[in-house]
């Protein structure tokens, strides 16, 4: 699944977009949204569960997609912080991890778990740290300078 985007160069609030697009293994269908996510280009999308998670980094909104609809998730102004490009998201232990912007010392991500219910204190990920996955209980991603270099966190 893709979403979000922008219609022209530079990415401006104006040009940002929300299509949602599917991949069936052969080809792209754009799939027609009566209601979701307003339009953007920082997102973040990640399986859980039987749904497709999505997280804004432009707006701090956390949303689910069950193959229909598109259900929001309210959140309070806790997650301000994380906001900033770029912002991954992944499922470690069946929480959803959520990582962006850059700590006030200026290395390591910012990240919150969501567990379904809240998020979790505030903890950082390694410098440089680019796309990662969870895989069960292990995150893997790539990162170091130049972006060549897997990251390994185990809980």
């Amino acid at each position: 699944m893709l979403f979000g985007g922008a219609s022209s160069e530079p990415i401006t609030q104006e040009s940002a977009r929300s299509d949602m697009w599917q991949w069936d293994g052969s080809s792209w269908r754009q799939i027609e949204l009566a209601a979701g996510p307003r339009p953007g280009y920082r997102y973040a999308l990640a399986e859980h569960g039987s749904e497709l998670a999505l997280f804004s980094g432009s707006f701090a909104e956390l949303w689910f997609w069950n193959d229909h609809t598109w259900r929001r998730r309210q959140l309070g102004d806790d997650l301000a912080p994380i906001t900033d490009a770029p912002v991954y998201l992944a499922v470690l232990d069946g929480s959803l991890l959520v990582a962006g912007g850059l700590s006030d010392f200026g290395f390591g991500l910012r990240t919150r778990e969501w567990d379904g219910t809240r998020w979790s204190e505030e903890s950082f990920l390694a410098h440089n740290v680019g796309p990662f996955v969870g895989l069960g209980t292990t995150l893997v991603g790539l990162g170091g300078a130049p972006l060549r270099t897997w990251i390994y966190a185990d809980r």
